[in-house]
């Protein structure tokens, strides 16, 4: 899934369009302060073109690795020609959709970030299988930051009815047996949550 505005969302289904996370996300900002560290492996579910994922490839460095994981092939063609220009050995671009099994080894993943992604799954109603095969991948004590809009009105980002709230996602979380750690600020118009297998 790209991410992106989701625009429409009648019969389960929306698309992505408008601002990208890159216009409002300090995403070195936020990475910091979920506390990625050298060395680990990250899963971007739901990477679009990479802004996440670039920042993580930075923090990790060249002894971790970020699978960037996306059902988009354009967005990650343009990660792939980022990764060429830009010489960003150490991260992994994925095709492979958040609603089906995914492609990632059991226990394999230190960090899994969802940047606006977690919203459009629990309107297709496919969040449940996406978290627990998110749960799948995590190393135990492994953690998952989910970075949402905040549910207020603005003129871009998806419709507010269909926002999540802090509660929102802790309530999505916890049946994959992900325990809220903290939340906090992800910016102006986003928060964060952190969770821990």
């Amino acid at each position: 899934m790209a991410l992106g505005v989701p625009m429409a969302h009648e019969g389960g289904h929306h698309s992505h369009a408008g601002k990208s996370s890159r216009d409002f996300l300090d995403a070195g900002k936020v990475l910091r302060e979920i506390g990625l560290s050298a060395g680990q492996v990250v899963l971007d579910a739901g990477s679009g073109s990479g802004h996440f994922a670039k920042a993580a490839a930075a923090v990790v460095g060249p002894s971790g690795t970020v699978w960037a994981l996306d059902s988009d092939q354009p967005s990650l063609d343009q990660l792939t020609r980022d990764i060429f220009t830009n010489g960003l050995k150490n991260i992994r671009p994925l095709l492979a959709d958040l609603g089906e099994p995914l492609p990632v080894k059991d226990a394999s993943v230190d960090l899994c970030v969802m940047v606006n992604v977690l919203h459009g799954l629990a309107v297709e109603g496919t969040a449940p299988a996406a978290l627990n095969e998110i749960a799948r991948v995590l190393k135990p004590c492994g953690r998952l930051a989910v970075v949402e809009f905040k549910k207020m009105a603005m003129d871009f980002g998806p419709p507010l009815d269909i926002r999540l709230d802090a509660g929102d996602v802790e309530r999505l979380a916890a049946p994959a047996g992900l325990k809220k750690e903290r939340t906090f600020e992800a910016g102006q118009y986003s928060h964060a949550a952190v969770f821990r297998k």
